[in-house]
């Protein structure tokens, strides 16, 4: 796994594109047992345009920002203040109150849920070009026996951070700047903070309206008052900024959000 590490270092070196880097990191992850990455970059605690570049399922995608879980994460949250690796399960999670459960605890629990049942994370602090700092991280998704896992993190976390610091220092020099897409099975997302406002209902609107719906339409598809339907697409239009519905179905399908 060493020499794989090794090759993995001079790879990201010699890496042409954005899709190289996320090939890299994610053969990489995979060899150390790892199901698939997630890359947050440019991350500050008031940021609004960081940018991801992943390899979870879109399942989990979909999930992880219409429910908001980017504001919340623990993850997240812990590595702008940490300088060391950590796993997913070395966070105290707050506890249920009076039948309230907590956004971190709900977005770990939305994680297991999709098979993901640990993870390591490597905080990366950083300066770009015009001196600023600024913070990004790296989490490795593990779905297999989650007592292997601190035996992995232990021989191999160094070595992954390493990495990590690496690959971002190249991704800054290949393309500081992201757009949303795909770049073969690598999914980017230019600005994060774009798709967590929706919710699940204003996607679903959004997307029948991108196939032509009218929203009495897309109220009997759905199962919804019309009046409903135009409340969802009223708040899609805010969120987004747009101007009326074709604007935010246009924003919605550039940045991401729904694709048709």
């Amino acid at each position: 796994m060493l020499q794989d590490l090794d090759d993995a270092m001079t790879a990201v070196d010699g890496a042409r594109c954005v899709q190289d880097l996320g090939e890299i990191l994610h053969l990489t992850a995979t060899k150390a047992g790892f199901e698939s990455f997630s890359f947050l970059n440019g991350a500050t605690v008031a940021s609004t345009s960081e940018s991801i570049i992943m390899t979870v399922s879109k399942d989990w995608q979909d999930t992880y920002f219409s429910e908001g879980f980017l504001d919340v994460d623990p993850c997240l949250m812990r590595a702008l203040t940490s300088n060391s690796s950590f796993m997913w399960s070395d966070i105290e999670l707050p506890p249920v109150v009076n039948g309230k459960v907590p956004g971190a605890r709900r977005t770990m629990e939305a994680a297991r849920d999709h098979g993901y049942v640990d993870g390591l994370v490597l905080p990366l602090h950083l300066v770009d070009t015009k001196g600023s700092p600024y913070n990004s991280f790296c989490s490795l998704f593990w779905k297999e026996d989650e007592r292997l896992l601190p035996e992995v993190s232990r021989r191999y976390g160094h070595y992954l951070h390493m990495l990590a610091m690496l690959w971002e220092q190249k991704l800054q020099d290949l393309s500081p700047q992201l757009s949303t897409g795909m770049l073969g099975s690598i999914s980017v997302l230019g600005n994060a903070r774009s798709t967590k406002a929706l919710s699940g209902r204003e996607r679903d609107v959004l997307a029948w309206a991108a196939h032509g719906k009218t929203a009495g339409e897309t109220a009997l598809i759905l199962g919804l008052s019309m009046e409903t339907v135009n409340h969802h697409l009223g708040k899609a239009q805010k969120k987004l900024m747009a101007a009326n519905k074709t604007h935010a179905v246009a924003i919605a399908i550039n940045r991401g959000v729904i694709s048709v």
